[in-house]
């Protein structure tokens, strides 16, 4: 039987003139205090918008936006002035008009989309429905939303915020669903209430204000038919309803979704010049194609250990092309950390470890431990903190491996360079085999580093401490990471110019090379057939997991070894329905 959300008592919310507190409401000025002073922790804008910040006053919205919003704004988030695209945005979107805002990462776009979602609820006449839906692409992305929504909505009494999103516990999302005035949801989750809770899409007909957030990423994520059928679901709404979206790009894809869910005669505001440039001006951007698997591996760990030593204050960010990658080699950097002549140069330094395949229980508190903390810390990470995610004070941003396409290397170079007096520097590691990639970036200000900024004594040592690190590395760990390295290269057979022979080939030899195995991991048959490598000499299949399905449908009373047959094969006989075949 389906949940059902049943309707609550109407609850009294403070009028314009007093706060929470009883305070009386804001009068247009606020004292003068110092701008870090005025700063709230929970503020995404707070450190990282300081560039883009306008002489144009949020007083400025005074008789168009509530004074106790206002209030929020500058003594909780700490601003008294805005950003280009809440200048340009917040006149029209607070006077209820349809809107498509275009603006690089890092800009103020959420404070621009959670003011106009809270005025809704201020103005709402009835105080119980569901007046305002955030559509986000990421999880962490909607929790960093919702916590800037509540800042926004600090003084005004009985306003209920809610978040929604995959990969929690369904049943803990129904006590907020019968709340809240302000919804944020990623689609997945969004659309599994609307299919399965009884109630939800009775209380989406009183939606008022429907925002994308990152279209472009959320088109990216494979959410076209998800976006689609929420905008089915809320079809009923669409004559009295107000569309944002906000986008870093305006693709066809973008302009189909504006189109389709806005009135005919939307604004389209754009913030990005038509002579600037896709990434920030002070970030600097290098490059370096290693000599070798071995050559990236240990160009990886000697960039880290000279950014360390040339900066006290180092934060740095580490991407890699997939969750799996991303365990293997904070694995890795951990091992040096214990036992190498490394060891105390990492002695003060905060590892983190973030990606898809952790509990969303872990990426929150690892989101909260790197953007709380500016200094000795490096986070391994996978593309959940590319795009949205506000990280302030990187100093330094590395990617490890050729990314997708060049939005994906914007994005993630977005994470640096980011707030007030903030200098940032991008480095890509590509294998000798992505030099590609290169020709995709032709139009950004790349540099190319010929060769290596460490001696040949200390790469030796680094490589060393790296291989002797790589022997003591889990079997499990080595044998999804090969799994992974197969499906990422797979899916770019063409760009590469491999065959499936050489694909096999290259990942056998990365996996004796960096991961110092002699043996091949196993692949379930399954898993190889998703990749469309049946028959492709060098694989081995995992006879053990086929032979275990076999005698257990064969009799209640067959027993099987639980041991694989194979060394690496701990990955193939771990729990199904995660994902096999995927490049994880």
């Amino acid at each position: 039987m389906s949940p059902t959300i049943p309707p609550r008592k109407r609850r009294r919310r403070g009028g314009r003139g007093k706060g929470r507190d009883g305070k009386q409401e804001l009068s247009g000025d606020v004292s003068e205090v110092k701008l870090e002073e005025r700063m709230h922790s929970g503020a995404r804008t707070s450190k990282t918008t300081l560039a883009y910040l306008t002489e144009t006053p949020f007083s400025s919205l005074n008789g168009i936006v509530s004074d106790l919003s206002l209030r929020g704004i500058i003594e909780k988030m700490g601003y008294k002035t805005m950003t280009k695209v809440q200048a340009e945005t917040l006149p029209i979107s607070c006077a209820g008009h349809d809107l498509v805002g275009k603006a690089r990462t890092g800009t103020g776009k959420t404070l621009a989309f959670m003011l106009p979602c809270v005025e809704k609820a201020v103005s709402a006449q009835d105080d119980t429905a569901l007046v305002a839906l955030v559509i986000s692409p990421t999880r962490e992305l909607a929790y960093q939303t919702l916590e800037e929504g509540r800042l926004v909505a600090t003084f005004h009494d009985g306003i209920s915020l809610a978040c929604v999103v995959g990969g929690t516990p369904i049943k803990k999302d129904y006590g907020p669903l019968k709340r809240c005035q302000i919804l944020i949801a990623t689609p997945g989750r969004l659309n599994d209430h609307i299919e399965n809770t009884q109630g939800f899409s009775e209380r989406l007909k009183n939606i008022r204000l429907l925002v994308f957030d990152e279209c472009d990423q959320l088109l990216d994520g494979g959410f076209k038919q998800a976006i689609d059928a929420i905008l089915a679901a809320l079809i009923m709404t669409k004559p009295y309803r107000q569309t944002l979206l906000f986008s870093a790009t305006l693709l066809s894809d973008v302009t189909r979704i504006a189109q389709n869910a806005m009135h005919p005669h939307y604004t389209i505001t754009n913030c990005v010049e038509n002579d600037e440039d896709p990434t920030h001006a002070d970030i600097q951007q290098i490059v370096y194609i290693a000599q070798d698997d071995l050559d990236l591996c240990t160009e990886l760990v000697a960039r880290i250990t000279i950014a360390m030593k040339q900066n006290d204050h180092y934060k740095i960010i580490v991407f890699f092309q997939t969750a799996r990658m991303t365990q293997l080699y904070f694995e890795l950097v951990s091992l040096i950390k214990k036992q190498s002549p490394l060891a105390s140069l990492f002695e003060l330094t905060q590892l983190l470890e973030m990606h898809s395949r952790k509990s969303q229980s872990h990426r929150d508190r690892v989101a909260k431990i790197f953007r709380e903390t500016d200094e000795k810390i490096i986070m391994f990470t996978s593309d959940v903190s590319a795009r949205g995610m506000d990280y302030p004070s990187i100093s330094l941003v590395i990617q490890f491996g050729a990314p997708t396409d060049p939005a994906q290397y914007i994005h993630r170079l977005g994470r640096t360079g980011r707030g007030d007096g903030v200098r940032g520097t991008g480095l890509l590691l590509l294998a000798h085999f992505e030099g590609y990639f290169l020709n995709e970036l032709r139009h950004l200000p790349i540099k190319t580093a010929q060769s290596s900024i460490i001696s040949e004594s200390d790469k030796s040592m680094i490589s060393e401490a790296s291989l002797l690190a790589a022997t003591q590395l889990s079997r499990e760990t080595i044998a999804q990471a090969y799994q992974a390295w197969l499906g990422f290269y797979n899916s770019n057979l063409r760009k590469l110019g491999w065959s499936k022979e050489i694909l096999v080939t290259n990942a056998n030899a990365w996996i004796r090379t960096v991961c110092q195995s002699s043996e091949t991991p196993a692949l379930q048959a399954k898993t190889i057939g998703k990749m469309g490598l049946k028959g492709i000499k060098g694989l081995i299949i995992d006879r053990s997991y086929s032979a275990s399905r076999n005698a257990a449908r064969g009799s209640s009373f067959s027993r099987v070894d639980s041991q694989p047959s194979h060394s690496g094969n701990s990955s193939s006989s771990r729990g199904r329905g995660r994902g096999r075949g995927r490049s994880g």
